[in-house]
């Protein structure tokens, strides 16, 4: 059985209060949207950073 709870949302805090996890019950839990923003943004502005020092260094 599988049980969805999205806990950006009021009534899935109030489903949450009652909700009973057991031994051996698997728990899933997803990133928040904003964090994969954040690792795209990690990911091109790295290189970035890394050119621009590059570019410092050498006088160009």
């Amino acid at each position: 059985m599988v049980y969805v709870l999205d806990l950006t949302k009021p009534n899935g805090m109030f489903m949450a209060r009652d909700f009973a996890i057991r031994d051996g019950d698997t728990v899933y839990v997803t990133e928040a949207p904003y964090t994969q923003f954040n690792k795209v943004l990690s990911a091109i502005a790295g290189p970035a950073q890394t050119a621009n020092s590059l570019k410092t260094i050498s006088g160009l």
